[in-house]
């Protein structure tokens, strides 16, 4: 080997070394609204992550896949990461990782025009044209061969149905159907039921990423105990209703 090309390659080999390491960029999917998450990443759970990557020396683009596909293109790899999303998907998506720290609650609740339907429970919604988003796992499980089940590709399209008295309620999130419910235009008589459940929601990854699930969970409790979750949850909260 010349002494030129060992020259060549100690000096290539130490410019690598003096250059500045190139943050991995990853991939994540969301189709929440906001508060909860918004296309420029300004939703409270955009930021949350946002904080937790950025620690890790990471960043990732946020992307809106309906709700369905979004876990089908996780599973195959052709996203890095999806949000938010309940425990337990694993068992049907066998090659996605779910990162074992919630990153907020979700409270499920039916939102109907008619203030003559007392609803409850699930079960109060079995007989009746319900309208849901395809793809919320737990809406899917907890309704699974009701009768009258209409599936929609997104939120938009679930409330136009209801609006339009395609169906007689929808299920949807307290949160977010509450900044539904209080833009401009929206239908007057919408009103929400109780609670149907609470749960916890987590980010999954695919599992070529699954080396990142135990550092991103770290860094979310960390989060949690320095207060900055409740601390964003809040501020972002506070501003979609002013």
């Amino acid at each position: 080997m010349s002494r030129a090309f060992c020259l060549l390659a100690l000096t290539l080999a130490c410019l690598a070394l003096a250059l500045p390491a190139v943050a991995e960029r990853f991939v994540f999917s969301s189709l929440e609204v906001f508060p909860r998450s918004a296309p420029d990443g300004s939703g409270f759970e955009d930021r949350i992550l946002a904080e937790a990557m950025r620690r890790l020396g990471h960043d990732f683009e946020l992307v809106r896949i309906p709700s369905e596909r979004a876990l089908v293109s996780l599973d195959q790899g052709l996203i890095d990461g999806e949000y938010v999303r309940i425990a337990g998907l694993g068992t049907t998506y066998p090659s996605i990782v779910m990162v074992a720290e919630p990153i907020a609650k979700m409270e499920f609740v039916a939102i109907t025009l008619s203030p003559s339907l007392p609803i409850d429970s699930w079960k109060d919604l079995e007989g009746l044209r319900l309208g849901v988003i395809r793809g919320w796992k737990i809406v899917e499980d907890k309704t699974r061969g009701f009768p009258k089940l209409q599936p929609m590709r997104d939120e938009a399209g679930l409330f136009d149905m209801l609006a339009y008295g395609r169906v007689d309620a929808i299920v949807y999130e307290r949160l977010e159907g509450t900044r539904q419910l209080s833009k401009p235009g929206a239908p007057a008589g919408m009103r929400m039921g109780k609670t149907l459940e609470f749960r916890d929601m987590y980010l999954y990854l695919s599992g070529r990423r699954a080396s990142l699930a135990a550092p991103l969970a770290a860094e979310l409790r960390e989060l949690r105990s320095e207060g900055f979750i409740d601390k964003v949850t809040d501020e972002v909260t506070a501003a979609a209703f002013k």
